[in-house]
């Protein structure tokens, strides 16, 4: 048997005939019932090295960016995990949320040990009140349907309707209105926007969570 070679994903015994990253679980575990937010991110799985394990913080980021997932907890910040070597630590977790379905997520790392695994929760969560609501383009007819349900919901305590970003008051652009789902603390907005000489822009989407905290881009 050769030397123990310690690397930051395993300790294991060398030899020539030997890879120093080894696959530590095979491939999907299982699928799960999935949301078109979080289709992407459904499987469970384990990296074969930090290189793999990198090129999947890059995904995250993305997602995250991308009002897709929520970073509930971060042992360290995401982007300090592409650096090399890592952020001190043994163990390096980081939770996730679907803004729209609620299910979680956990990507972990024992960096002395070599565990890790992207870990979705076993079964999906019940949708909750405004995740039934299709996201994207909708016709003025679903939007007249939506708004109705809307205001029953936010009577019945399940939504919130938010007050508006004070640049968004202002704008002559259309209207816009902001629920955010008691249940899932996901925020969602529906713009209405009747163009003379363009086409009309009715959506029911996501807000990213920087718009909500102000910080439009």
């Amino acid at each position: 048997m050769g030397a123990v070679v310690k690397n930051k994903f395993l300790f294991i015994p060398l030899s020539r005939h030997w890879s120093v990253f080894l696959l530590l679980t095979s491939g999907t575990l299982y699928k799960m019932p999935t949301c078109p937010t979080c289709a992407g991110f459904t499987e469970r799985f384990t990296f074969s090295s930090p290189e793999k394990y990198r090129d999947f913080i890059r995904q995250l980021i993305d997602a995250v960016k991308q009002g897709k997932l929520l970073l509930q907890h971060a042992d360290h910040p995401l982007d300090e995990m592409l650096t090399d070597p890592w952020p001190g630590g043994d163990i390096i977790s980081h939770d996730f949320q679907c803004m729209r379905c609620g299910r979680g997520f956990e990507l972990f790392v024992n960096v002395w040990n070599g565990r890790n695994g992207w870990e979705p929760a076993v079964e999906a969560p019940e949708p909750t009140p405004l995740s039934v609501f299709r996201t994207g383009q909708i016709t003025v007819m679903a939007a007249h349907v939506m708004k109705v349900k809307l205001e029953e919901l936010v009577v019945s305590g399940l939504v919130e309707e938010l007050p508006l970003p004070e640049i968004l008051t202002s704008s002559k652009r259309g209207t816009e209105r902001w629920f955010r789902d008691t249940m899932s603390n996901v925020t969602y907005r529906l713009i209405e926007y009747f163009g003379f000489l363009d086409a009309d822009d009715i959506r029911w989407e996501v807000v990213p969570p920087a718009e909500q905290s102000g910080r439009l881009q």
